[in-house]
Formats: structure tokens, sequence, C-alpha cells
């Protein structure tokens, strides 16, 4: 007899008017059906309340939350309380899915034993015709601790809604999003999911079609206040605690990386808020990153500028670059 698991589904709504219809048909309408769908309207003031009571009162495997504005990370973190699945799939209300998604990743679970499964997906494009295929990077079952290495590595995306996830690690470990970092909360999640889980397999399949919309969270990652947010969210990871040390080199080695992309935004009032005049934080990243054993452009890069400042002609040019580097990229 094949297993069809509880899975409990849940969507975090905040006014998508415009995209909640397409959202909603393609879960309702999954081919694996033993779902309990909680949708959690998060201080929504358009039309997104009337349209999720309309789904609701066609099929009763909807469970509406209504809750004032508190971000996406407060309306998962409601949802997570509210469910009683043996997985959890987290998805944005202005996605829509392949229609036997969570077929595939519920098989695919269970034949593999995964705390975790991670599947492809489908990068569109607000008012535009443009679709890019972002295929799973890695292809067999890991460990969660390699599957933390691999996220920093850039390997295994940071994202929630490509991934389903075994509830009792929620449980078991008092796991939930940081309501402080909205802009990097999948990370800091998936920080916390990967430290303990077992197994982490790939699934070979797009299952997502994800939008990046004008204005979302998506598609703002090069504004000013996305990048402080974003970078103190990656510095509050230190506070977790790191299972090895080659996670620790991996995770410096993307600090320093996500440090030259805001040094790239040109603006002064970020790289005072992310140190960039105190060279002592730089270095840090830069020294512990170096040692990191891996093939990655970025780490061969932080390797390179690493060693050149351990010589004292180095440390003094970069230096140089980075309180006054960034003069020289204003147009």
């Amino acid at each position: 007899m094949i297993e069809t698991p509880l899975v409990s589904i849940i969507v975090p709504v905040y006014n998508v008017e415009s995209f909640l219809d397409r959202c909603l048909d393609t879960i309702i309408n999954q081919t694996y059906l033993n779902t309990e769908i909680i949708i959690v309207n998060d201080g929504s003031t358009d039309a997104s309340p009337v349209i999720i009571n309309r789904y609701c009162e066609k099929d009763s495997r909807i469970v509406i939350i209504d809750k004032p504005n508190g971000g996406l990370a407060s309306a998962r973190n409601v949802g997570e309380i509210k469910a009683n699945g043996l997985y959890i799939w987290h998805i944005d209300s202005d996605d829509y899915f392949e229609l036997n998604s969570l077929e595939k990743m519920v098989a695919y679970a269970l034949n593999n034993s995964a705390d975790v499964v991670i599947s492809g997906y489908y990068k569109e494009f607000e008012n535009s015709t443009s679709v890019e295929l972002v295929e799973c990077r890695f292809d067999r079952e890991i460990t969660g601790i390699e599957a933390l290495k691999k996220m920093f590595q850039q390997r295994i995306g940071g994202e929630v809604w490509t991934k389903l996830y075994k509830r009792k690690l929620f449980v078991q470990y008092e796991i939930e999003q940081n309501e402080n970092f909205s802009e990097i909360e999948d990370t800091l999640l998936n920080f916390q999911i990967f430290k303990v889980a077992k197994i982490v397999s790939p699934l070979q399949f797009y299952s997502v079609h994800h939008l990046y919309r004008n204005g979302s969270y998506s598609s703002s990652s090069k504004t000013v206040k996305f990048r402080i947010k974003h970078h103190a969210g990656l510095l509050s990871i230190q506070q977790l605690g790191f299972p090895t040390l080659e996670v620790e080199k991996a995770y410096y080695s993307y600090l320093f990386n996500d440090y030259c992309t805001c040094v790239l935004v040109r603006d002064i009032t970020l790289l005072k808020n992310i140190h960039g005049f105190s060279f002592g934080e730089v270095l840090k990243y830069m020294q512990i990153a170096s040692q990191m054993d891996t093939k990655t452009n970025i780490s061969l890069k932080v390797k390179c500028i690493a060693v050149f400042s351990r010589i004292p002609l180095g440390k003094y040019i970069l230096t140089g670059f980075f309180k006054f580097g960034f003069i020289f990229f204003k147009r």
C-alpha cells in the first residue's frame, strides 16, 4: 500500500490579489490529496481575504488564520504552530506550481527517508515572458552538514519554497523563522534545519514557478536597505554556532562575498552600516575563509586576497581600497 502521509502546506498572504487565484488553483489541484492548506492572512488590505474565503468555501482542507501584519517570517511561524502534517511545505502566495510537485516530493522523501527534499524551479519575471530553469545543483543524498556547506557555496539555495521539510525537526529542535531579518529569514531557517537534518535529498524536477515581482524581496536585492538588513542577518548566524570548522570557513567565504556585493552598491551609508571602514572586520572574514579547501570561484578570490593581505604592502593597499575604494565605483 502506498503511503500518503499528511502534508501541511503553509501559505502566507499579504496583498497578492493579482496572483492569489493562480497560486491557490495549483495548490488545491495537486495530484497529492492528503494535505492541510494553512493560509495565513497577514493583515492584507486588498481583496486577498475575499479570495481566500471563496476558496475556503469550496475546499474543506483549507484553514484560514487572520493576523495583524507582522511580515513573512511571522506568518510562517504562525502556520508552523498550526501544522499537523508529517511534512511542511512553505510556499509564496505569488508563485504557482506543477500539479504533481507535491506527489513527487513526498514519494522521494519516503523512498529516501529524507528529512529535507530539494527540487529545482522556474524563475519567472513580472511583465516578461522570460523563464530561467534553476536546477537542483547536487545529485546525491547528503547530510545536513554537507548541505550547510553547499548552501554557503551557493550550490543549494537559501529559499524555503523548493524544499519539503519533515515537521518533527521544527518541533524537536524548536526551530522557527527569525522575524528580525525578513530579508534573509529563509537562509536563517535553513541553517537551523540543515544543522540537525540527517538526510537531504535532491529531486531533479522543477516544482515551482517562482515569480520575481517589482518591489518584492526577490527583486530588491540591490537596494541599500535590503543589503544592510541582509548583511546584518548573515552576521547573526554566528550566534547560532557552527557544527564544524569546515562549515564555519564556508560561512565566512560567503560573508565576505556578501560584503563585496555591498561595496559594489556604491553607497556610503551602506558601507558604514556593514563596518565598511573597519578593515580589521573585513580581514577577519578573509583570513578564516582563505583556509577553505573548495573549488568555487568565490573562495578562490577570497583566498588570493587573504594571502595578499598577509604581506605588509598588500595589507596597506587593501586597507586603502576598503576605506576609499567605493569612490572609484561612482559614475
